[in-house]
């Protein structure tokens, strides 16, 4: 699955120079994706050659009924967002042009009935810009906050190049009981008369 939105440069979500947190998330309707399964990895197209390094680094998914995302984080999930990766520091980087790589934990399951919510926070960084591609949209596509913890941000038309592979549909969980027969001797003493 590989969605193109534009070839723009665009520095949200790593706006490292100018900010030390961020809250940002994007938004990608079932009609992109239309596939059923476990994200295993997800990917953004860079826009720059820049390698920036980002702390306290963490990336949540959610399904969405929205089109549109609000103002209010929280209200852009319509169930609990699940935090797929969560590392102490990671780096950024990569040639113009290339597809960057986040390898999540295969904890989300995506059900291609309702959208996807992307989420990345981080707080602290070295100071570097990266720059991702965007292209402009008619619908709201990225919220963003300049603190990790924010609740509401602003929410404007900006959509990301982005791609993600996805395996099948994750196993159930059962429990199967298997009965073993058993062989019972018993010991007959002899009579005595």
């Amino acid at each position: 699955m590989n969605i193109t939105k534009g070839t723009t440069g665009n520095v949200f979500p790593f706006w490292g120079t100018s900010y030390n947190s961020m809250r940002f998330q994007t938004l990608y309707y079932k009609s992109e994706i239309n596939k059923t399964g476990v994200v295993d990895k997800i990917y953004f197209q860079k826009y720059n050659s820049a390698s920036g390094t980002f702390n306290n680094f963490r990336i949540y998914l959610c399904h969405s009924n929205k089109t549109n995302l609000d103002a209010t984080f929280d209200s852009n999930c319509k169930d609990t967002a699940i935090k797929v990766m969560d590392v102490p520091s990671i780096t950024v980087s990569g040639a113009a042009n290339s597809w960057m790589e986040f390898n999540v934990d295969n904890t989300f399951n995506y059900n291609n009935v309702d959208n996807l919510v992307v989420e990345i926070r981080w707080n602290g960084d070295n100071g570097i810009n990266v720059g991702l591609q965007v292209g402009t949209d008619v619908n709201n596509r990225r919220l963003r906050a300049t603190s990790d913890t924010a609740t509401i941000g602003t929410a404007d038309k900006y959509g990301y190049n982005f791609k993600a592979f996805i395996c099948g549909v994750a196993p159930t969980t059962t429990t199967t009981t298997t009965t073993v027969p058993t062989t019972t001797t018993t010991t007959i003493p002899p009579t005595t008369t």
